[in-house]
């Protein structure tokens, strides 16, 4: 867990909505997480590295802000091209840590050897990555009505993304 600036849902969504708009993609229910991350690396905001599974054993991607690097397993990378859910969403959560700015402020870690405290999820970095990956992938106001298997096939995300995300959207109606 890592400490960053607070940032509601609602402000999450509306940046993974302002990005849609920015590639014309705010009516389309599927998002090409691919296109989008070589589009933005070739118009300079960061340099996009995909690396062999060796090279990063323990992670599926990383954001490094300090050199401007957003880095992808091959394997992941690979695997969004070719419309797997739980790889698509890696990418996008990866671009969220981009597109929020993490690790643009000093990095701060709530706990401490004497320390129980606890961080609220809009405060916490992946959690936001997490949340802002959602929102780009399965956009509220393109499901609406559709069932968890209908946004899973359409969007090409995970049975459970697409479920998670319907039972937010849901809870939000009441």
């Amino acid at each position: 867990m890592c400490l960053t600036r607070p940032l509601s849902r609602k402000r999450i969504r509306w940046l993974a909505n302002n990005l849609r708009k920015a590639f014309n993609l705010q009516d389309e229910i599927y998002l090409p997480i691919v296109l989008i991350l070589e589009d933005l690396a070739r118009e300079g905001c960061f340099n996009l590295e995909l690396v062999s599974i060796s090279k990063m054993p323990q992670a599926f991607g990383e954001y490094i802000p300090s050199e401007k690097i957003l880095r992808i397993r091959e394997d992941i990378y690979l695997d969004a091209e070719s419309g797997d859910g739980f790889a698509r969403s890696t990418c996008a959560h990866e671009l969220g840590h981009f597109i929020m700015g993490h690790g643009e402020e000093p990095i701060k870690f709530p706990r401490h050897a004497n320390s129980t405290a606890i961080i609220k999820p809009y405060e916490d970095s992946e959690w936001q990555a997490n949340a802002f990956a959602g929102e780009l992938l399965v956009p509220k106001h393109l499901v609406d009505g559709l069932n968890p298997r209908e946004v899973s096939e359409k969007c090409d995300v995970t049975r459970s993304m697409a479920k998670y995300q319907l039972y937010v959207y849901e809870r939000e109606n009441f």
